[in-house]
């Protein structure tokens, strides 16, 4: 099975023999292979996005068994971000010294072992060191599975294939935290983290056997650093290699649009939606729940569709402005625009998810402007800009709701005023409005690849 992929090459020598039949078989065998190789490595990735919602299913039962409030659980639950925001750079440099195959078995592995020691333990403390293990492992994931995208596909298709990674992970938001509610429900908290260790166990056997880290002789999306340059890098290549990424400006432009654009989605729908819509409408927490979890199908839709229009009509940079201008106008709409029934809110949420899914085009231009053997370094760098605003954000949203308003506890919590919501989420449009901004910045990159990182045509 492990060399299923690598026997690919074994016939490219008899294509002179018959071009025309062998050509065409050839091409869509090696086709597969890459859509095989993603496959796999994009499961990771909505795998990865499971765990990190996880404690969202089962706060009662974690409050429970480590006799934890509500400000320790979520102290509990962010410790996954440390650890996966501080290994993004890390991560990129690893991806172009020793290739994904071997780094995201390994990122698999230790997801599985953080969810099983999460699942057995008692202690508060070991409980977040399995959390950073989750957060380590899962920091792989996006990384590796675009820099395997920019590996065994042509640079038009890395847009579209951005937006698929998008969207399988909130997919993986979406359904993985019903079926772990459900789970839940039905064996208890522990048990149902002991079946996702397993999960990931097979995950990380399935993606040694069927990842490789770049295309077999002869395929049309093989270039020329595949052959010696990465076995060849040493530490001070990789370095150099993140030094020059540094120095790019539109690296760092990229990565701020990227970092701008996702905040108010990991701050927002992340945390701070549903009481949002709670005070505001005075409706259920099952409904506000109901209306945020639109924002993620947004981002299953608009991240592939996005990706496939930027490919189609060639530019990155329009659809960069166009999206971050129409995302602050919603946000502004659902945050300020008074009489709007909450039943608009599911149309606003979800069309907020679409504009804001913009984000993944961030990738294509670090990919069409990073050459491949610093690919990875550059990817890293932009995902850690990226997910840095959402670590941040939700706490300050919390510091800006005690400094307006006055909390009214009612016997579950704190709750607060519309009108202090709408100072404290005044951040949300800022953020979206300075992405835009960023945006006029950032220069069209497609069709602009670096030269070593030219793909060769199909």
């Amino acid at each position: 099975m492990a060399s299923s992929l690598e026997s690919a090459d074994v016939d490219v020598s008899n294509l002179e023999d018959h071009p025309s039949h062998s050509q065409h078989s050839s091409h869509q065998r090696y086709m597969l292979l890459s859509w095989v190789v993603f496959a796999f490595a994009v499961t990771f990735y909505s795998y990865e996005y499971f765990l990190r919602v996880s404690p969202s299913v089962m706060v009662e039962q974690l409050e429970t068994t480590f006799n934890v409030k509500a400000a320790e659980l979520g102290n509990l639950s962010a410790y996954y971000f440390y650890a996966y925001a501080a290994m993004q750079i890390p991560v990129g440099l690893m991806m172009d010294r020793f290739g994904a195959r071997r780094l995201l078995t390994m990122a698999t592995l230790i997801c599985a072992l953080g969810s099983l020691v999460f699942g057995y333990t008692s202690s508060v403390g070991v409980a977040e060191f399995s959390r950073v293990m989750m957060g380590f492992g899962s920091a792989f994931a996006f990384v590796g599975t675009i820099f395997l995208a920019s590996n065994w596909f042509p640079p038009k298709r890395i847009a579209l294939l951005s937006g698929m990674t998008t969207m399988v992970g909130m997919f993986g938001a979406i359904s993985g935290e019903a079926a772990l509610a459900e789970l839940v429900g039905e064996i208890g908290w522990r048990a149902s983290m002991y079946s996702w260790a397993a999960l990931g166990l097979l995950l990380g056997f399935l993606v040694f056997c069927f990842v490789r880290d770049s295309p077999p002789k002869g395929h049309p999306a093989r270039k020329p650093h595949h052959d010696h340059a990465r076995s060849a890098m040493k530490l001070g290549d990789l370095m150099k290699n993140l030094g020059t990424v540094l120095t790019v400006p539109q690296n760092w432009l990229a990565a701020a649009y990227g970092g701008f654009k996702l905040m108010p989605t990991l701050a927002f729908a992340g945390l701070w939606a549903v009481p949002f819509f709670q005070a505001t409408f005075g409706v259920e927490k099952t409904a506000a729940a109901e209306a945020t979890s639109m924002v993620y199908v947004g981002w299953a839709v608009g991240g592939p569709s996005l990706g496939l229009l930027s490919d189609y009509i060639q530019r990155r940079r329009m659809l960069m402005i166009v999206t971050s201008f129409l995302a602050t106008i919603d946000i502004l709409v659902v945050l300020y625009v008074p009489g709007i029934p909450f039943v608009a809110m599911y149309l606003l949420m979800f069309l907020f998810g679409v504009f804001s899914a913009g984000q993944v085009l961030v990738f294509a231009v670090i990919c069409d402007i990073n050459p491949g053997k610093r690919a990875g370094a550059a990817i890293g760098f932009a995902n850690m800009v990226s997910n840095l605003g959402g670590a941040f954000f939700q706490p300050i949203i919390g510091i800006l709701l005690e400094m307006n308003g006055t909390a009214i506890d009612e016997g579950g919590g704190a709750v607060y005023a519309p009108s202090d919501f709408q100072f404290a989420l005044s951040v949300l449009p800022i953020a979206m409005g300075l992405a835009f901004l960023v945006s006029l910045l950032i220069r069209e990159s497609y069709g602009n690849r670096a030269p070593d990182a030219q793909t060769v045509a199909h």
